[in-house]
C-alpha cells in the first residue's frame, strides 16, 4: 500500500509541475515581416499550452484506470475459476480414491496407522475396558484397516486442497482491494486536473475580453505597419514569371505576318517563362523604400509555329524553312525552343500599404542563349511520330533589353523587350522579342 501511494503521489506532482513551467514560461509568438520577425508576449498561448499539458496528464491518469479496471476483472476471473475448482472438490471428495497404504511412505504410514489404532483403541476400551486389539491390527494388517485409512487420507488430501485454494482466494481479494484504492487514487487526480483545466479557461475568457480591445488592435496595426516601413530592403526580383510572347519589327512595332515570315506564330500557345532564382539586393536609403537589385533567372521562350515547316541552315549560314505539304505529313505539334541565362539590373521603389508593400521597378537586362531546337510531333498512316532537332538556328549568342514591374505583396505584372533581335543579323526574320505576363514572388 505505501509504494502505491508513493506512486501516485510521484505521477501527480510531475503533471502539475509540467503545468505550472507551461504557465510561467514566456511563450512567444513570432510574426515574419519581411526579413524581420515581430515578437509578442502572448498570454492566452500560455495558458493554452498549460490546458494541454493538463489534458495529457489527464489522458495518463485515464490510460491508468482502465487498466487497472482490467487487473479487477483479471482477478475476479481467477476467483471464479477458484471457487468452482471448490464445488468441483466438494462433489467428488466421497469417490477420490488415495493412494495405496503401500504406496505411502514410512513416516506417513507409521503417523496414520498410529492415529487409527489410537482411535481403536479407545473405541475398545469403551467397549471391553481392556483389550489387545491394537497388537492384533497390526500383525494382520486387515482389509478393515485398508479402507479406514484410505478414508482418513482422501479426508485430509480434501482438507488441504480446500485450505489452498481459500488462501488463494483471499490473496486474490486483496489485490483487487489494491486495485482499486490505486483506480479510486487516479479518479480524484482527475477531478484535480479537470479542475484545474476549467479554472485557467475562465482566466483565457477574461483575457479574449482585453485581447480584442480596441486598444490593443489599434496598437498590434501600428506595430506592424511600423515593422513594414522600418524592415530591410528585399527586392522583386527572384520568383516565376509567366506570360505571352511577341514579336517587334525593326520599327518597334508589333511585326506583321510577312515580316515574321516563317517563324509567323500561334499568339495563344506561344510563351515565355522565367525562373529566377537568385537575387542580391542594395538598399539605397535608411528608410529602406528603395534599392538596386540583381541576380539571375533562366528564360524559356517557346513559340509555336503555325506553318507545316521545317528549319535548317543552308550553306550561307541562312535559316531557311522548307515547306512540308500537309497531305503527306501534318505537324500536330511544331515548337521552336530556345533557353537563356538573364543577368537584371534593376531600380526598385516601394511604398506599404494595409501590412504589405506596393513596388514598382525598371531596369535592364542581358542575356546568354545556352540551348535551342525545334521539336515536332506528327501522325502517319494513325502511327505517332516526334522528332526533335537540336542546333543554334543562328539565333542570336547574347541579348539585352529593358524589363518593368509593378505590383502589391507578392503578386505583379512585368513587360519584357529585347533590343536584340532573335537571329544573328541576315541570318533570318529580324524580329525582336516582347513579352507581358504575370509574376509570382517571393522566394
Amino acid at each position: 500500500m505505501k509504494r502505491l501511494n508513493g506512486k501516485i503521489l510521484l505521477i501527480f506532482p510531475i503533471i502539475l509541475f509540467s503545468a505550472f513551467v507551461s504557465v510561467s514560461q514566456t511563450d512567444t509568438t513570432e510574426l515574419n515581416v519581411g526579413k524581420k520577425k515581430l515578437i509578442i508576449i502572448d498570454k492566452k498561448t500560455q495558458k493554452e499550452n498549460a490546458i494541454y499539458n493538463l489534458e495529457k496528464g489527464k489522458e495518463s491518469f485515464e490510460k491508468q484506470i482502465a487498466e487497472t479496471e482490467k487487473t479487477i476483472e483479471e482477478h475476479k476471473t481467477i476467483i471464479d475459476k477458484l471457487y468452482s475448482e471448490i464445488d468441483s472438490l466438494r462433489k467428488i471428495s466421497g469417490n477420490k480414491k488415495s493412494e495405496s497404504l503401500s504406496d505411502l511412505s514410512g513416516n506417513i504410514k507409521k503417523e496414520l496407522i498410529d492415529s487409527i489404532q489410537s482411535e481403536i483403541q479407545k473405541e475398545a476400551e469403551k467397549i471391553n475396558g481392556k483389550s489387545e486389539i491394537k497388537v492384533v491390527i497390526i500383525e494382520k494388517n486387515n482389509d478393515e484397516l485398508e479402507k479406514i485409512i484410505e478414508k482418513k487420507i482422501n479426508q485430509l488430501l480434501y482438507e488441504q486442497e480446500i485450505e489452498k485454494l481459500e488462501a488463494e482466494i483471499e490473496k486474490q481479494k486483496l489485490l483487487i482491494e489494491l486495485e482499486q484504492k490505486k483506480q479510486q487514487a487516479f479518479s480524484d487526480g482527475i477531478k484535480d486536473i479537470d479542475r484545474g483545466i476549467a479554472e485557467i479557461k475562465n482566466n483565457i475568457r477574461s483575457l479574449d475580453k482585453d485581447l480584442y480591445s480596441e486598444t490593443e488592435k489599434r496598437t498590434l496595426r501600428e506595430i506592424n505597419t511600423g515593422n513594414i516601413y522600418n524592415s530591410e530592403f528585399n527586392a522583386h526580383w527572384a520568383g516565376f514569371e509567366f506570360g505571352f510572347l511577341n514579336f517587334l519589327n525593326a520599327q518597334k512595332k508589333l511585326a506583321s505576318s510577312e515580316e515574321l515570315d516563317y517563324m509567323e506564330f500561334i499568339p495563344e500557345k506561344t510563351m515565355r517563362y522565367r525562373l529566377n532564382i537568385i537575387e542580391y539586393d542594395i538598399s539605397l536609403g535608411k528608410n529602406n523604400k528603395a534599392g538596386i537589385a540583381t541576380g539571375a533567372g533562366l528564360e524559356w521562350n517557346s513559340i509555336a509555329l503555325r506553318q507545316n515547316v521545317d528549319l535548317f541552315e543552308d550553306e550561307d549560314g541562312i535559316i531557311r524553312a522548307e515547306y512540308i505539304n500537309p497531305s503527306d505529313i501534318k505537324y500536330k505539334k511544331n515548337k521552336f525552343n530556345a533557353v537563356y541565362i538573364v543577368i537584371p539590373l534593376i531600380i526598385e521603389a516601394q511604398i506599404p500599404v494595409k501590412h504589405r508593400k506596393m513596388y514598382m521597378g525598371a531596369g535592364i537586362t542581358g542575356g546568354v542563349r545556352t540551348w535551342s531546337k525545334q521539336k515536332q510531333k506528327y501522325e502517319i498512316n494513325g502511327q505517332t511520330y516526334k522528332n526533335k532537332k537540336v542546333d543554334d538556328f543562328q539565333l542570336s549568342s547574347f541579348k539585352y533589353g529593358a524589363t518593368a514591374i509593378i505590383g502589391y505583396g507578392d503578386i505583379g505584372m512585368f513587360i519584357n523587350c529585347d533590343f536584340t533581335s532573335l537571329f544573328n543579323e541576315g541570318a533570318g526574320p529580324e524580329i525582336f522579342p516582347v513579352s507581358v505576363g504575370l509574376k509570382v514572388v517571393d522566394f
